[in-house]
């Protein structure tokens, strides 16, 4: 994996954990603790496909194994 694409791929993990982290603070005074998470992971699959599809260019399959590890 070159250097540039591993360089956006952690910009965009760290935004995307950023937006989920956010996310649990604003809807905490609103949503049971118990089940906090079950409202955060529909925005974050969202959001992560989201920069995924249209922010990073992934050439082969062998890339995109790559960036799910990171």
């Amino acid at each position: 994996m070159e250097r540039k694409l591993l360089k956006h791929v952690a910009a965009w993990g760290f935004a995307l954990w950023l937006f989920g982290y956010i996310l649990g603070i604003v809807l905490f005074p609103f949503v049971p603790v118990d089940s906090l998470g079950w409202y955060i992971t529909p925005f974050g699959v969202i959001a992560m496909l989201g920069v995924l599809l249209k922010e990073v260019e992934v050439k082969t399959l062998k890339e995109y194994f790559l960036i799910g590890i990171v």
